[in-house]
């Protein structure tokens, strides 16, 4: 028998400050929707290269910067009937590719760097966790341009270390 949690008794146990938003930002935090309960955010960038040659190089191959991509793990607690954390599960299983604006801050430093813009869901895990409060941790990868900014003080100032975030 699976007991639920009420979606008021979530919480983040950690106390961690590394926030998500859905939506991108325009220099404001506050105007974007705080995807609730996340647990941990991590960002890692990448930059392929590209092999080239030419004439000029005699056929050698040169190795030169080509595109930059990111990825996301995102944790947070389920809330069953969440709308927000539903829409990553079903942006992976759309028909078409589906894109989520998001801004993304992974560290607790209240001078931390966040990262926005729009974001294709690549895994959702084995299985969508069927009880709240479970930790579900979901994969994005960049789509088109990110945005670099460094988050307010102010925006970290609206997190308290046990809110519902």
């Amino acid at each position: 028998m699976v007991t639920y949690i009420a979606p008021i008794a979530v919480k983040n146990p950690l106390g961690n400050q590394s926030r998500a938003y859905v939506g991108k930002t325009t220099g404001s935090l506050e105007s974007l929707t705080k995807i609730p309960c996340v647990r941990s955010v991590s960002v890692q960038f990448t930059s392929d290269q590209v092999d080239l040659s030419t004439r000029d190089d005699g056929g050698w191959k040169r190795p030169v910067p080509g595109e930059k991509s990111a990825t996301v793990e995102l944790e947070f607690l389920v809330i069953l009937g969440d709308p927000i954390q539903e829409a990553f599960f079903e942006a992976y299983y759309a028909d078409e590719p589906s894109t989520i604006a998001a801004t993304f801050i992974p560290a607790e430093d209240v001078k931390a760097m966040g990262y926005s813009g729009d974001w294709i869901v690549t895994d959702v895990g084995e299985d969508q966790p069927r009880n709240e409060g479970v930790p579900w941790k979901i994969s994005l990868a960049s789509y088109g341009k990110i945005e670099r900014f460094k988050a307010t003080t102010t925006a970290a100032a609206n997190v308290e270390p046990n809110e519902d975030n």
